[in-house]
This record gives structure tokens, C-alpha cells and sequence, in this order.
């Protein structure tokens, strides 16, 4: 039942160039940068990891104080305190999932489906501003005129891009899920709505009929035409949430691996600088 939640259509993850060996050593570090866990992002609190967690991605500490390696340093830590922040807010989104709150009250039902939205759009906040970063990343390479520099930088951004488009994947899951969610919620007959119902369908809930009665049905046929309302709900919200939590979980593997290799990539284009 998560499979028909979630969108269907499939969008190929970046293909990244496998770095080169590293260059020449760099000459010595002399202009510090700030690390992104300086960087605030609205709304993600506490819940915001920092490279004490375990995130492969580190970040950019010390360049040689030239144009082109200062641009690069401050693009390469401002998108991998995007990917950072994303990789927190997917971790609270697993749990908030795998809670019993869907299926309880309504009062911790709505506010579990409005926490789940908040995520989505702090989700979709961080990958656009991160995605914004990596075009920045390809737009150094593209003036750099040495060819290794231009290759290892290309790399750090393809992998780095990667994990932000597959967070950005999960974002847009989640809101399909959300957007679910208050469907079902639209769809509770009250007794308000039971009233109104039996004066249009002759019923108070039309969403068990298997055809529209009276002057709604099909006019040169049996009254067999398909209510819009007419859903096979065979799972609850709960089973559907912890679902779609261990489809999340299994997609986060993806994104660390995609990391880890642009950690790798971003210690070779440092190099160059």
C-alpha cells in the first residue's frame, strides 16, 4: 500500500567521475572558515546533527586565501551543511513514523501529521539551498582552467549532489504521504456531512457505494458507474507510516554511500587548494 503512495516516477541518481589520484601537495593553510554547524537553519533545532554524529562529510577547515579556493571552500561548506541538516531531519522524520500517533487521538493525530509536514518543507528547504551550492561547485570547475583541479571538483559536486537529490527524493515522499494523510482526514463523515450526503446520494457515506444512485448514475446503463470515494483502505495509517519508515531507512544507505564517496572527493579538490 506505501508503493501506491509514494510518486511513481523514477528519476536516475547523478552519475559521479571517480576522482583522480590526488595532486602536488598544497601549500600551507592560512584562511580559516567557518564550519557549517555555524550555518543556522530555520526550524531544525536541536535536531540538526554536527560531524560528532557520524555524518561522513566533514567540513573544509583551511584554504590558501586566493578568490578561487575561498569560493570553493564557503560553496563546499554551505552545501554539505545542507546535506548535514537533511540527513537530522530524516532521522526525526524515521521516528516520528515509526510512533503509534496516526491511529490515537485526534488531537495527536493532527499534530503528528503537521510535525510530518513541517519536515517535508525543512526538507525541501535545505536540498534547494544545498542544490543551489552545488551548481555554484560546477561553475568553479567550469572556469578552472587545470584539468585535474576542474575533474576533482566536478566529482565533489556530482556525489555531493547525489545525496541532496536522494534526500530530496525522500522530501518529496514524505509530503505525498502527508498529503494522504489529510485526505483520509477529509474523507470522516461527520454528522453534519452524513445529512448533506443522504440529500445528494440517498446515503450517508458514499464512499462504501459500488454506484452512484439515482439521477447520478449512468444514464444508458445500470447504475454500476465507480464513486470516486469507492478506496479499499486495507491497512491502517499506523502500519502505513511504519511502512513508509523502513522504505526511508533503507533509502538512507543510499545517501550515506553517496557521502562517503563525496568526503573522498572533497579531500581531493581541497587538495588543489
Amino acid at each position: 500500500m506505501w508503493d501506491s503512495v509514494v510518486a511513481a516516477a523514477t528519476i536516475a541518481a547523478l552519475v559521479a567521475v571517480p576522482p583522480l589520484e590526488p595532486g602536488p601537495p598544497a601549500p600551507p593553510a592560512t584562511a580559516p572558515l567557518a564550519s557549517p554547524s555555524a550555518v543556522p537553519s530555520p526550524g531544525s533545532g536541536a535536531n540538526a546533527p554536527t560531524e560528532a554524529d557520524g555524518t561522513p562529510l566533514k567540513t573544509i577547515a583551511r584554504v590558501r586565501s586566493t578568490t578561487f579556493c575561498s569560493d570553493f571552500a564557503a560553496h563546499a561548506n554551505n552545501a554539505i551543511a545542507s546535506a548535514v541538516r537533511n540527513d537530522g531531519t530524516i532521522g526525526h522524520t524515521i521516528v516520528l513514523l515509526e510512533g503509534p500517533n496516526l491511529d490515537a487521538n485526534p488531537i495527536a493525530r493532527h499534530n503528528e501529521i503537521a510535525s510530518l509536514a513541517a519536515l517535508s518543507d525543512q526538507l525541501y528547504k535545505d536540498w534547494k539551498n544545498g542544490d543551489q551550492e552545488v551548481k555554484r561547485l560546477r561553475a568553479l570547475a567550469d572556469k578552472t582552467t587545470d584539468p585535474a583541479e576542474k575533474q576533482d571538483l566536478k566529482a565533489f559536486a556530482d556525489w555531493l549532489g547525489g545525496a541532496l537529490w536522494r534526500q530530496r527524493k525522500i522530501g518529496r515522499d514524505l509530503d505525498g504521504f502527508v498529503a494522504y494523510l489529510n485526505t483520509r482526514d477529509m474523507m470522516h463523515i461527520d454528522e453534519s456531512t452524513a445529512q448533506a450526503n443522504l440529500g445528494v446520494y440517498g446515503m450517508a457515506d458514499p464512499s462504501t457505494a459500488h454506484g452512484i444512485p439515482g439521477e447520478f448514475a449512468q444514464p444508458t446503463g445500470p447504475e454500476t458507474y465507480p464513486s470516486p470515494l469507492s478506496i479499499n483502505y486495507d491497512a491502517s495509517d499506523t502500519s502505513q507510516a511504519e511502512a513508509a519508515a523502513k522504505d526511508f531507512s533503507q533509502r538512507v544507505r543510499s545517501i550515506v554511500s553517496d557521502e562517503t564517496e563525496a568526503a573522498g572527493a572533497g579531500d581531493t579538490a581541497a587538495s588543489h587548494c
